[in-house]
């Protein structure tokens, strides 16, 4: 353990054992008789406009609370008697809500002591249940099922220790774990997640709820001492889910995206914003929230909690403080995950692009490092298919480098299918566990190489020659400049094992491509993405429908449904020929009506580039420079 994180560890822990006290103020999970630390005094909610009721053990106990509805307060008691699924990846749905519900109702006179005992020990069935996960050797701090275990666990503890020994040994164990384990590795990525936006949900969710109720019950302000410690982990990761949200509703697509409102900013998300914007004042996280209860007019508030949590924590007037707008690109995890955001900007139909280039991580992860996609309006450059954990569709299609913008190879002795190296982390217990694998070299896929952000234009580079099998790849350095608003061009500098090793660039679309001299045009809904292939000069061009990796097509199990792109086309460039390509591409996402800019070749010396609507890119073609845009 790193001594800053020992430090946190000693510094944080040292209350826990002034804490298992019978006398305490209840309740006392996020509110109570008097006002404090992420607690809001009840005198205070009284008068607030109350949330839509719904059929929910938190909802009934707050119900109580509030408008002393013993009805509502009978269900609830009767409801946390009864243990929730102990499934590693149901107890995060039901365990910490039970628990806030049992502080919540220690005021209720018809909590008998039977069912008061009842309730515990359907607590601590789950508290049981969640040791496995980020107590013993199988642990991966990186997937979600950590948080969604730990965070629970703790929380579900600290609720019980004033009344169990067991709890009380429980909350200390697992808090330890949150501050040696958990809160590192989300430092590590710059509070970015490789699963993806859907279980990102996983992570986030339980982790802010244990971080608030802990700062309520204990009254140590726990945000501002991560922040000093691991720096702004937590509202970085918050910010990931800022910038990748298309339009402030879908979001951009790296890892599993599930189908559905999962797929969007609209479910169970808004409350998260409100919470660390009530702990810490971030206006621009208050912004955001409003903006969302903007956006989702039929009912942000749609999924289970979000009306009660922002009952709790939004902070209208907090929002309107944000005075200026977040700058318009991000990096997160530059020496790790490796996720880039640029932006044309904050409007609706902004153009998004997204480039990724880091290290493998785990579950729900894709091999596809220097992915890109492009967003404007309608998703124009996109990943193929649909999540589905159907067999082989998903091992040998949808996460291959064959359902995204990347390149490929065909030849003789080309490994996995000419694509990146298949990879599973199965277990982690700590980052400097993660820094020994990577110095092994068996999870390094990709370094990112500079990143600018300028007011007109904004650059990434990366070398993901690691990504593949050497057999295959000698070498891969991809570098994308966006010349805002709207055009996009990518250099890759590949290098084929073996000359007979040919290399495929691959763009994949939503709707059919139609192929057209030196490029290709996409029409999306009234948006149009026009491609202009600037190198090689002589190559072939083709359109692929389907879910084909390698010659072979396969088939996810299940339709698409709201919300999926379901990218079943793409557009398959060869030069015909391995060793040293060039792929040059200029892409222009045209509003309706636009017409792309004239594009032409660029070289000054070793450099090349291409001039666009008289700007001038010139990439160094080693990726060891940025790019000189003029």
């Amino acid at each position: 353990m790193r001594p800053r994180e020992l430090a946190l560890l000693i510094l944080l822990s040292a209350p826990l054992s002034a804490l298992g006290q019978d006398r305490l103020e209840r309740p006392r999970v996020f509110v109570g008789r008097t006002a404090g630390p992420m607690r809001v005094a009840l005198a205070e909610l009284a008068p607030r406009a109350k949330p839509a009721w719904r059929d929910d053990v938190l909802h009934d106990a707050m119900r109580w609370l509030v408008q002393g509805d013993r009805d509502a307060a009978d269900r609830a008691v009767a409801r946390i008697q009864i243990a929730g699924s102990t499934d590693y990846q149901e107890l995060t749905f039901w365990l910490p809500y039970h628990a806030i519900a049992y502080d919540w109702l220690q005021g209720f006179d018809g909590f008998s002591p039977q069912e008061r005992a009842k309730a515990r020990d359907a607590l601590l069935v789950g508290i049981r249940a969640c040791a496995p996960l980020y107590l013993e050797e199988g642990r991966q701090i990186f997937h979600n099922s950590y948080p969604g275990n730990a965070c629970p666990a703790a929380l579900a503890a600290m609720v019980l220790s004033p009344e169990s020994s067991e709890a009380k040994e429980t909350w200390e164990k697992a808090h330890e774990k949150i501050l040696a384990e958990l809160l590192p590795g989300l430092a590590y990525r710059d509070g970015a997640f490789q699963e993806g936006y859907s279980y990102a949900m996983e992570l986030y969710e339980p982790l802010l709820l244990y971080l608030a109720a802990y700062e309520s019950w204990t009254g140590e302000d726990i945000f501002r001492k991560i922040e000093r410690e691991f720096g702004d982990c937590v509202r970085s990761g918050l910010l990931w889910m800022v910038y990748g949200a298309r339009g402030g509703r879908t979001f951009v697509r790296w890892g599993d995206i599930v189908g559905g409102s999962r797929a969007t900013t609209r479910e169970e998300r808004k409350w998260m914003f409100d919470l660390v914007a009530f702990a810490t004042s971030d206006a621009d996280l208050a912004a955001f929230s409003r903006r969302l209860s903007e956006i989702w007019k039929d009912g942000v508030h749609g999924a289970t909690r979000n009306a009660l949590w922002s009952y709790l924590w939004e902070r209208p007037e907090l929002a309107g403080r944000a005075t200026r707008q977040l700058p318009p690109d991000r990096l997160w995890g530059k020496d790790s995950l490796g996720h880039a955001i640029l932006r044309a900007g904050w409007e609706d139909g902004d153009t998004v692009v997204s480039f990724q280039a880091g290290d493998h991580f785990g579950f729900h992860q894709h091999q596809d490092q220097g992915n890109f996609t492009i967003w404007r309006g309608e998703p124009l450059a996109a990943e193929g298919g649909l999540y589905s954990l159907e067999k082989p569709y998903y091992d040998r299609y949808f996460t291959t480098a064959w359902a995204h913008n990347l390149v490929v190879l065909s030849g003789p002795g080309v490994a996995h299918d000419g694509a990146q190296r298949p990879l599973h982390l199965h277990h982690c217990f700590s980052v400097e566990e993660y820094r020994t694998l990577l110095s092994n070299d068996s999870l390094e896929t990709g370094n990112i190489l500079y990143f600018e952000s300028r007011p007109d234009h904004a650059a990434v580079g990366a070398d993901i020659t690691a990504a593949y099998d050497p057999v295959s790849m000698s070498g891969f350095v991809r570098q994308l400049v966006f010349l805002r608003p709207a055009t996009v061009v990518v250099l890759d500098s590949v290098a084929t094992a073996k000359g007979d090793q040919i290399p495929r660039w691959l763009l994949q679309t939503v709707e059919k491509p139609e192929i057209v001299e030196n490029g290709a045009v996409l029409t999306k809904g009234e948006t149009r993405l026009y491609v202009r292939r600037l190198l090689p000069e002589n190559a072939e061009a083709r359109v692929v429908e389907g879910f084909v990796a390698a010659g072979e097509t396969y088939t996810p199990g299940r339709g698409p449904q709201e919300f999926d792109e379901n990218a079943r086309w793409r557009i398959e460039l060869s030069p015909g020929s391995g060793g040293r390509v060039f792929f040059l591409h200029v892409l222009f996402a045209a509003a309706p009506g636009g017409t792309p800019p004239a594009a032409r070749l660029a070289r000054d010396g070793s450099s090349l580039g291409a001039t666009v609507g008289g700007r001038t890119v010139l990439f160094d073609p080693s990726g060891r420079r940025a790019p000189r845009v003029r």
